[in-house]
């Protein structure tokens, strides 16, 4: 969760790193998300090479999970 209480889901996560991919200037796209570099690159660990089916996957997965 961000300081301003909004929380991200795993495909918004994906598209914020998709567009981070795609510019040259990643400081300006998390200024522009309202996250910090240090959430980007935790992200970008957890979820980088993911493809939105293997997110909808795990999404699925840990729902099953909380059951």
């Amino acid at each position: 969760m961000t300081q301003s209480g909004y929380i991200y889901t795993e495909t918004k996560i994906s598209v914020i790193l998709m567009e981070g991919e795609a510019s040259s200037k990643g400081k300006d796209n998390c200024c522009f998300h309202g996250i910090s570099g240090a959430t980007y690159y935790k992200w970008k660990s957890k979820y980088g090479g993911m493809q939105s089916s293997d997110l909808r996957r795990m999404e699925y997965m840990e729902h099953e999970l909380k059951k």
